[in-house]
């Protein structure tokens, strides 16, 4: 038994199982591309077996691939996580049980408390995974999520679940009640085309002959090739188009809208009473349910959502939302209700918002959504028994990973790894000194702003006038800056003079050229097109120069290219070809030239003077038509008037009025928009990256000669850079007035930016230079990918109401984001370690020191990732059940965040375990940067989850990139023939922080559970 024991408690099959789950996890991901939200997590990961389609991995979907293969399902996986997790604590509490006799003979009581506080981190830790996994099974057998839909002023004591539906036969009689019998839905799909649906309950016997889990909207408009099966009711005028079933985890928040055909049969008999159209749609179809009489009894009929009625009622006072100015974007809704429960006696009047549910009677009441034309609400009513469990796991997995992590974390720095003294004379400190300096004056010749010419037209002080651009105020330089960026790909153009304008010059010339004939805004070649079908649709000649070209260069065949836009927008997304692409995103840019142009872009702020946000078109066009007084249109009209008949004074007296009128009037706004426009002209982010260029340079000149004063000038450089990356972040947090990551642009910024802090640690700690050139590339790969994500638009964007929350953007996302960071650190250590022992193999250039280093490097990095990774995934999951009623939704975002967490347990585990050495971690390291890559970028091109943003065709191209590149460098790790692994890195055993488990260190390599 004892040898069973052990069996199940070692640690390869923990390995084994982790990367079984991470499968698991990126199978059901794919999944969702196809399948509901609810279908795959019953099939995928709350199933003892799943058939696992080769489909999923192809894209576009419109490739059609047969076949699949088995795979255990999520609860089958987690079934052996816990047996193996129960064996390793069985008979690791035996070997315990040994040591600490031992101990406290041999080193009294105090030796034995701190040799079991040692070992309580990890017990702590995995007891709370325990419950978390016990939590999951509970919240997959007995949770249930409704909707209760109010209309404003009404009551309603019933709530709806939009995953189920029934058919419904309705008998009103005289008495208060109706008599009602139900068919579940998932009696009608899974008896599709089978025998009869026969119950006492039932007024008849119910044959289905097609179920659609999804539809389209009733069209009475019958194609003469299809054939109908219904032969009466509504469906003889009708016809619903089957369509796939909904993701459910898409940002719109769809959901699937049934129908179902089916003939009814008198009871025991072979009399046919007709074959109906039954339909979620049903209000659609006919203001009148169905209707069938049975002897001589008058039912209706209806597919609807499955009801649950409640003992209690809920009335909607109030409901409001609130967008933000100038959108459609919510900035906030919340419903005022009236709970009435008679049978408990509660009266209670309160407020649902956003991130603020109700709990009531184990039920949790959160504001889901809002009826069209803001008529009524829509509310998540949820019951789980184990919502609490989540909570309990992650307070208890937390504080192990503190005690265990910190345990490691404080034997790891107690290592001295850094060999010599710091020589701190002032010989040595002038070279990097002096590097410093030149970085700190590089900085510094850009901090001037651009000055305007005297006596000319003060353009550099109009572009900080505030306005209203996606919900925010902004400087018009932000603006024009956007979207220029949006039509030319970049923030500055060249004009029919040759010159190079910037984006407020091309922003005053489009929006003044309908003011000035001799405007040369409509030739100015700012649209790049370099498609040749977009080019041989519009007529036009290739310029292999620029690939630019000017609106009225196009305008001769706007009529053609509105043609194709309009064909291209009715294919469905994943059939459009790179042609359709083109043209709709030429056919955006164009109308984002117009707007300007036509001035019904940007909005005039709706604080001043009282009036709401407005575009100019419309205020000027109220004032001449409706005699309506804004002086703030008329000012802005008449500096543009200014400009466009090159009036400096009245241009520069219009600004002056204006300016001092914001001033007074919004001062903080004013303000805040001056330091924008320094900001953008600064451009820090931009100065980080050249730097980074010299640090990384600097590193590896160190390898080569001159190592003490090179090395110090880079890790001088380093912090002089870091401190330029913190203070950028720090002004975009003071412009938006939010915690640091709020988008995918900022994430970019932020991750590397904890990269690099990352990296100045491991060179404190280990002086080799590593982790400075580590942080170089870093913090350059990152700012090049902010840059390129900048393309769509403002990076300073406003939050949706969900996510209209500083604090859980202070702590879920800014914990999930130094995650991130500490994985990519982790993998650049493992991508270093390869390269210098291929690079060893050639040159014998590197100790075995130099090794070691690295791997402990990685190894601390890991430890620190698992953190935070995990608690800021926990922390996610917090914010969502705060939000919408459900700790895990197996939304693709979650789960590339929970993909990261177990790849960094599976590594550690790997390496304590003995089942891989300094080789093995640099490649595990490497798998980590492949799935960071997938959770951070990669999920958001599969087009759902409440957390995908728009994927971009570069951005595939340059994940595909990295990914290969990653690939490239695992195969290059796992090459035999490269013997620098044991001649040079000594590929045995490495003496690492253990996890404190006496099971583990009795059996050393051979491995066993922590």
């Amino acid at each position: 038994m004892r040898q069973v024991v052990k069996a199940l408690a070692s640690l390869k099959i923990t390995v084994a199982l982790f990367a079984l789950s991470i499968l698991i996890v990126f199978f059901g991901t794919l999944a969702q591309v196809d399948e509901g939200i609810w279908t795959v997590v019953g099939k995928y990961f709350r199933s003892a077996i799943v058939w696992v389609p080769l489909q999923i991995f192809f894209f576009p979907r419109a490739w059609h691939v047969w076949g699949g293969f088995p795979f255990p399902g999520g609860w089958t996986i987690g079934a052996c996580l816990l047996i193996n997790l129960t064996a390793s604590y069985i008979d690791g509490f035996r070997v315990a049980l040994k040591r600490s006799s031992t101990v406290l003979r041999t080193g009294g009581v105090g030796t034995l408390v701190a040799d079991l506080s040692r070992r309580s981190g990890t017990a702590l830790l995995h007891a709370g995974i325990v419950v978390m996994m016990l939590g999951e099974l509970v919240t997959g057998l007995y949770a249930v999520e409704a909707n209760m839909t109010i209309e404003t002023g009404t009551t309603v004591d019933y709530v709806e679940e939009r995953g189920a539906t029934e058919l419904v036969f309705v008998h009103h009689d005289d008495k208060k009640t109706d008599d009602v019998a139900v068919v579940p839905g998932k009696m009608l799909r899974r008896e599709e085309g089978k025998a009869l649906i026969r119950s006492v309950d039932l007024p008849v016997d119910v044959q289905v002959v097609k179920y659609m889990v999804n539809s389209a909207a009733p069209d009475e408009t019958i194609p003469p090739d299809y054939a109908n099966p219904a032969t009466a009711g509504d469906g003889k005028r009708f016809w619903v188009k089957e369509k796939p079933e909904g993701t459910g985890v898409n940002a719109e928040q769809r959901i699937d809208m049934a129908s179902a055909y089916v003939t009814f049969w008198k009871k025991g008999t072979d009399e046919n009473l007709g074959t109906y159209l039954v339909s979620i749609w049903q209000s659609a179809l006919t203001d009148q349910p169905q209707k069938i009489t049975v002897d001589g009894r008058d039912y209706d009929v209806y597919l609807r959502f499955k009801r649950n009625y409640k003992p209690y009622t809920v009335t909607l006072e109030k409901f409001t939302h609130d967008v933000y100015p100038g959108t459609m974007t919510p900035k906030n809704f919340a419903s005022t209700v009236h709970l009435v429960d008679p049978l408990k006696g509660m009266d209670l009047e309160t407020t649902i918002s956003m991130n603020n549910p109700l709990r009531y009677n184990g039920e949790t009441f959160y504001q889901s959504s809002f009826l069209p034309g803001d008529s009524g609400t829509i509310l998540q009513v949820v019951r789980n028994p184990g919502w609490t469990m989540p909570y309990i796991s992650c307070l208890m997995v937390g504080l192990g990973m503190l005690i265990h992590f910190g345990i490691t974390l404080w034997k790891f720095l107690s290592t001295k790894v850094a060999v010599g003294t710091i020589d701190l004379s002032w010989p040595s400190l002038l070279a990097p000194a002096l590097v410093a300096g030149f970085g700190v004056l590089y900085i510094c010749l850009f901090l001037m702003p651009p000055q305007d010419v005297p006596g000319a037209m003060r353009i550099h002080d109009f572009d900080k006038l505030p306005i209203v651009d996606g919900g925010r105020p902004k400087p018009i330089e932000t603006f024009a800056h956007n979207r220029l960026q949006m039509i030319a790909n970049k923030g500055s153009f060249k004009g029919t003079d040759g010159e190079i304008h910037d984006a407020i010059r091309w922003f005053l010339d489009a929006a003044t050229s309908r003011l000035n004939k001799n405007s040369t805004a409509d030739s100015d070649e700012i649209f790049r097109i370099d498609n040749d079908q977009v080019l041989n649709l519009l007529e036009l000649p290739v310029k292999p120069e620029n690939l630019r070209y000017s609106i009225k260069e196009m305008a001769p065949k706007f009529a053609a290219l509105q043609k194709e836009a309009e064909r291209s927008q009715a294919v469905e997304q994943e059939k459009r070809t790179l042609f359709d692409v083109k043209v709709l995103e030429l056919t955006r840019r164009i109308q984002v030239y117009i707007d300007v142009v036509e001035l019904k872009e940007p909005n005039l702020l709706p604080e001043v003077g009282g009036k709401p946000s407005r575009n100019l078109i419309e205020a000027l066009r109220a004032m001449k038509e409706k005699g309506e007084k804004d002086v703030d249109a008329e000012s802005m009209g008449n500096m543009l008037f200014a400009y466009a008949q090159n009036d400096p004074k009245e241009f520069n007296q219009e600004l002056d009025k204006y300016h001092a009128r914001l001033a007074s009037a919004i001062p903080v706004e004013v303000k805040k928009a001056e330091f924008e426009v320094f900001f953008n002209d600064f451009e820090p982010f931009y100065h980080c990256t050249e730097l980074y260029v010299a640090l990384f340079l600097l590193g590896i000149f160190s390898w080569i000669g001159f190592r003490t004063p090179l090395a110090r000038s880079a890790f001088f450089l380093c912090l002089v850079t870091l401190v330029l990356h913190t203070w950028a972040i720090g002004a975009r947090m003071y412009i938006q007035d939010r915690p640091p990551v709020t988008n995918l642009y900022s994430s970019a910024i932020f991750v590397g930016w904890g990269c690099v802090l990352l990296g100045l640690i491991l060179e404190v700690i280990f002086r080799n230079s590593f982790g400075v050139v580590l942080a170089a590339v870093t913090g350059f790969l990152s700012t090049v990918i902010a840059h390129n994500l900048a393309t769509d638009g403002d990076t300073l964007e406003m939050m949706q109401a969900v996510l209209d929350t500083n604090f859980w953007l202070a702590t879920h996302v800014v914990i999930i984001n130094i995650g991130y960071a500490a994985t990519v650190v982790a993998g650049g250590v493992g991508a270093t370690f390869i390269l210098a022992a291929a690079l060893q193999h050639f040159t014998q250039s590197m100790r075995r020191e130099q090794f070691l280093a690295l791997n402990r490097m990685m190894y601390g990095i890991l430890c620190f990732a698992t953190l935070t990774s995990f608690v800021g995934t926990v922390l996610g999951g917090i914010w969502a059940d705060q939000s919408w009623g459900r700790f895990w939704g197996w939304d693709p975002k979650e789960n590339g965040a929970l993909m990261i967490v177990i790849m960094n347990a599976l590594i550690l585990h790997a390496r304590w375990g003995g089942i891989v050495q300094q080789r093995g971690m640099a490649v595990l390291g490497l798998c980590g940067n492949i799935l960071t890559s997938w959770s951070w970028f990669g999920v958001n091109l599969l087009g759902v989850g409440l957390h995908a943003y728009a994927g971009q065709t570069s951005t595939k191209d340059w994940l595909l990139l990295f990914i290969a590149s990653q690939v490239g460098l695992i195969i290059l790790g796992l090459m035999p023939f490269l013997n620098c692994w044991k001649t040079a890195a000594h590929d045995t055993p490495v003496k690492l922080p253990p996890p404190d488990s006496p099971v583990l260190r009795k059996r050393g390599k051979r491995g066993g559970h922590d």
